[in-house]
Parts: structure tokens; C-alpha cells; sequence
């Protein structure tokens, strides 16, 4: 938000700014508290996105049966070491 400067001190979470000589001040409280629900659920996200990471590491082994893959898995390591 935008306002223009009618008093010398500016309004609290604000910032001064002079545009073509004349000054405004600029509402800069809105923005950290955008930024900070913009991090908190950039964390949740990512800290939901672990949870299932695990938890589908520690299902597989009882879903899947790995010895129909083991040929494959050691064909590929003996091609990748040597």
C-alpha cells in the first residue's frame, strides 16, 4: 500500500520513499508476513514430502519382492564398478 507522506514521522512498518520529489511511504509489514506464511508452509511441504519419502522406504521392502529384480540389480553394479 501506498500513502503519501503527511507527517514527518512514518507510520509504524513503513518505509520512506521519494518518487519524482515527492514522498511516499510504503507498507513493508504486509510483506514479512507474507514472506513468513510463504516459508512456514514451504516447510510443512517439505517436511510432509520426508515423511512420505521414508515411509515409502520402509513399505517397499514389504510390498515388493526384490529377488525377482536381483539380476538386474546385479548385472547393473558389476557394469557400473567393473
Amino acid at each position: 500500500m501506498l500513502e503519501r507522506c503527511n507527517q514527518r514521522q512514518p507510520p509504524l512498518g513503513s518505509t520512506q520513499v521519494s518518487v519524482s520529489g515527492s514522498s511516499w511511504w510504503i507498507d513493508t509489514t504486509g510483506w514479512r508476513e507474507v514472506g513468513r506464511a510463504v516459508q512456514t508452509t514451504l516447510l510443512a511441504i517439505s517436511h510432509r514430502e520426508s515423511i512420505l519419502a521414508l515411509l515409502a522406504a520402509l513399505v517397499a521392502p514389504l510390498v515388493m519382492d526384490w529377488n525377482r529384480y536381483r539380476p538386474q540389480f546385479e548385472s547393473e553394479v558389476s557394469r557400473v564398478t567393473g
